[in-house]
């Protein structure tokens, strides 16, 4: 059964020749007894069968991690279970669930109950994902700009003294070489003149 992009696996291949012969044998007792004892090892032999098989690989598809064992006469499934009490956890604990026509059509919607909650938790991890990436890319770029404005104050620093002591300050450089200049000590040449903004 097709279930959006996955397959559900239904088998009904076991063997019902055993319990046919169960239920027609009426005189001998130990023969009929035999017979459900043969009917109940078919059905553990298929259910040993169908957990090894590879569905995904043999149907080259996605398919869901438990196979539906179905035994199509309700009367042959209820034998079975009846008789080995222990025989649906047997089927349970290697990927199998029996099934009969009483309760087939309520485990499938069972099991589309769990592909549906199922999606449901896939795109709430992606949300999650895509969340922690956005976070985590927006901590790398506070990063980067903590450090850019940092370096910027650093340098504005330098900058701002270079400037006082070049040109910008009263005992500046600058104001020196001018004081000289005024006193004829320095050549007649004019040194380029800053606007107030410029010596900050």
């Amino acid at each position: 059964i097709r279930m959006e992009e996955s397959y559900l696996v239904i088998d009904s291949k076991v063997s019902l020749d055993n319990w046919k012969n169960w239920s027609n044998e009426k005189k001998d007792k130990k023969l009929q007894e035999d017979h459900l004892k043969k009917h109940i090892k078919s059905i553990t032999d298929h259910i040993q069968k169908l957990s090894t098989k590879k569905y995904s690989q043999i149907l080259n598809t996605k398919v869901f991690p438990t196979t539906i064992m179905f035994i199509p006469f309700e009367a042959c499934y209820l034998t079975a279970v009846q008789h080995d009490p222990n025989l649906g956890e047997k089927a349970y604990n290697k990927n199998i669930i029996l099934a009969g026509p009483g309760n087939l059509m309520a485990i499938i919607k069972i099991v589309e109950t769990i592909k549906s909650k199922q999606k449901q938790i896939e795109s709430v991890d992606e949300i999650v994902k895509s969340a922690t990436k956005i976070y985590e890319k927006y901590g790398t770029l506070k990063g980067f700009l903590k450090k850019l404005v940092t370096s910027y104050r650093t340098h504005g620093v330098n900058l701002e003294n270079v400037i006082k002591s070049g040109w910008g300050g009263k005992d500046s450089l600058e104001k020196q070489l001018t004081d000289l200049k005024e006193k004829k000590y320095l050549p007649a040449k004019n040194i380029e003149k800053t606007l107030p903004e410029e010596d900050k």
